[in-house]
């Protein structure tokens, strides 16, 4: 029989890719509010509709601000309830829930975090991932069903929303030739994830039946005024670099993504400088 990849939240960034991925056997099927809304209640007819039982479930859908400029802790709470909803009507194989670094803090200095670290929000928005990860891990206590909770930093790369902050907003920048915008002094570092990479590990991870909670990040971060030099450099762009004040000064997010690497075989990542080049090109050719 057939089994079908359900991507919950397809028309967002991540959602997008996945469901184009063309190099995937996986069966995606896209999940949007069209079949299934997530701001209202859930009805289980309308689940088992739209989503086979025993499938993969692959949960994206949150509320950020590219969605909601006020995105509140109540209005994802509710949807990962609704998530939780999901899950119970259609008895999945496997779910794989989308969390983020944001879980360890977004306004404070980490360094070589693993999947260890205790959780420590400090933003409604990471709140509301902690909150999402206690509510699928215990449901999958009382279910049975096989998990896999992937927390992730920026990614980057084709779909992705214009001005956010990275290597899209620079590469953007440099298209348009104007200044490329850094907050603060530039020099706090974070790690990048470019969305090729990360479609390949979530088929990975499915193939190779991979559960638990894992960090996926590439081993090398980068400040973001080292990163827009970098793009600067690769396209040969003699557009200037812009620095804005902040309401703080900045923290530097470094993790450690050895768990999932041993399982992965030490999968290796792409380098950035050849990240850059690629998404460059797609974005000069929409």
């Amino acid at each position: 029989m057939t089994r079908y990849t359900f991507v919950i939240g397809s028309n967002s960034f991540i959602g997008k890719n996945i469901i184009e991925n063309k190099n995937s056997n996986l069966n995606y099927v896209g999940i949007n509010r069209k079949k299934i809304d997530l701001s209202n209640r859930i009805n289980s007819k309308i689940v088992k509709k739209n989503i086979k039982k025993n499938s993969i479930l692959i949960f994206l859908a949150f509320k950020t601000k590219h969605i909601s400029k006020t995105p509140s802790i109540i209005d994802n709470i509710n949807l990962i309830m609704n998530c939780a909803d999901i899950i119970k009507y259609s008895k999945p194989k496997h779910v794989i829930l989308f969390s983020s670094l944001s879980v360890f803090g977004d306004m404070k200095n980490y360094y070589n975090f693993d999947e260890n670290a205790m959780v420590n929000p400090d933003t409604e928005y990471g709140v509301a991932k902690v909150f999402s990860e206690k509510i699928i891990n215990s449901l999958q206590k009382k279910l049975k069903f096989n998990l896999t909770i992937i927390r992730i930093p920026k990614v980057f790369g084709k779909h992705d929303y214009e001005n956010e902050y990275g290597p899209t907003s620079f590469l953007n920048s440099i298209i348009k030739k104007t200044p490329l915008k850094i907050w603060g002094d530039g020099e706090d570092k974070k790690h990048f994830l470019y969305i090729n990479d990360l479609l390949k590990i979530i088929e990975l991870i499915i193939k190779k039946k991979i559960f638990g909670t894992f960090i996926i990040a590439p081993e090398k971060s980068y400040s973001f005024k080292k990163l827009a030099t970098e793009c600067l450099k690769i396209t040969k762009s003699k557009c200037e670099l812009t620095f804005k004040k902040r309401t703080y000064n900045g923290s530097d997010h470094i993790v450690k993504s050895n768990k999932i690497m041993k399982l992965l075989k030490n999968y290796k990542f792409t380098k950035m400088t050849v990240a850059i080049k690629k998404y460059y090109k797609e974005l000069k050719n929409k």
